[in-house]
């Protein structure tokens, strides 16, 4: 029996059931299975079963992929990890990345957005792109961290401090006519 590796790209749990063998899988996110060959053809074939290969589980051998999809050629962004996603953000054209967020599918598209986020990325247009074709806007996720840092350090970290001098404590006077207990 041949056996692929099969990971989830999704930054999110992706699982899935084939009712007739009892067959009940949970991917966390990045997570990688060895799995026989005939188990995925059955998903390929289950209800949603095929989506879910193509839009949120890699098939990593090319072989595998032709005997699941018919055929080995996929789109480029089936395959793009976190770094390949990474080197587009700071180093690819905007048509490039355009086409990754129209046939990467949605776990590419989260992938994008996660890492602009986390990089920061400077380019303005990108960051209008990735808004455009996903709804989320990177500047204002950026923005609303950083807020939430500065307000927790001051919660957190920050000592009350006094805005008046501090007043002077009373001095108090030896009274000689009690005993004195320590002596």
């Amino acid at each position: 029996m041949d056996y692929v590796l099969l990971k989830n790209r999704a930054s999110h749990n992706v699982g899935y059931s084939i009712v007739d063998k009892n067959i009940h899988r949970h991917f966390a996110p990045g997570e990688v299975k060895k799995l026989p060959i005939e188990e995925i053809k059955e998903l390929a074939w289950s209800t949603g079963g095929l989506r879910t290969l193509q839009k949120y589980l890699i098939i990593q051998d090319a072989a595998a992929r032709e005997e699941i999809f018919g055929t080995s050629e996929v789109e480029p962004e089936y395959l793009y990890t976190k770094e390949d996603v990474t080197k587009l953000l700071l180093k690819g054209t905007l048509d490039e990345l355009d086409d990754c967020l129209t046939f990467g599918g949605p776990a590419v598209c989260d992938l994008v957005v996660e890492v602009a986020f986390e990089t920061e990325i400077s380019d303005i247009n990108k960051r209008d792109l990735i808004f455009k074709k996903t709804g989320y806007d990177i500047t204002m996720m950026i923005k609303n961290e950083k807020d939430s840092k500065v307000e927790g350090e001051e919660d957190v970290d920050a000592k009350p401090q006094r805005k008046a001098a501090k007043p002077a404590a009373p001095q108090r006077k030896a009274d000689s006519s009690k005993p004195s207990w320590n002596d």
